[in-house]
């Protein structure tokens, strides 16, 4: 059984989708299919169909891959022009994966705070006495090598 919805006005199938692309493809696609079902059903047989879908399929075949016959079998691999475009397209994808990631990562970072503890850090090893302790161990360990001491 199926469902008939009939909608009159532009407006109220505006406000039927509101932002939904998605829906509104499926709406298009939908009536589309309705149209050609009920007007073009006679022109276009299936064999007609068919014989464009095998042009189709012969023409990705010749732009991307290319035919190895082994014996009996037939395999077929990627043209470089279709790894090159393959190559391209995964390297934007994860590309934009890892700058979102990034992203993520430095919005959910408190800066303010992470500053606050560096900056803590860095005056405690300014202190005047690890200043002093690293003073003595740098002329100790001269000392040590111009003596000769190990």
């Amino acid at each position: 059984m199926s469902t008939k919805i009939q909608i009159n006005s532009l407006a109220a199938l505006e406000r039927l989708i509101g932002n939904d692309n998605e829906l509104e493809i499926e709406i298009r696609q939908s009536v589309v299919e309705a149209f050609t079902r009920k007007h073009l059903k006679n022109i276009a047989s299936q064999s007609f169909v068919s014989d464009i879908g095998k042009a189709i399929n012969n023409e990705i075949k010749d732009e991307f891959l290319t035919e190895l016959k082994s014996g009996w079998s037939t395999n077929y691999v990627l043209k470089d022009k279709a790894k090159e475009l393959i190559e391209e397209r995964i390297s934007l994808i994860t590309s934009g994966a890892i700058s979102e990631a990034v992203l993520e990562h430095f919005n959910s970072l408190d800066l303010q705070k992470v500053l606050e503890e560096q900056t803590k850090w860095v005056a405690n090893e300014l202190t005047s006495s690890k200043l002093s302790e690293r003073f003595d161990r740098m002329v100790d360990t001269e000392i040590k090598r111009r003596l000769n001491i190990k």
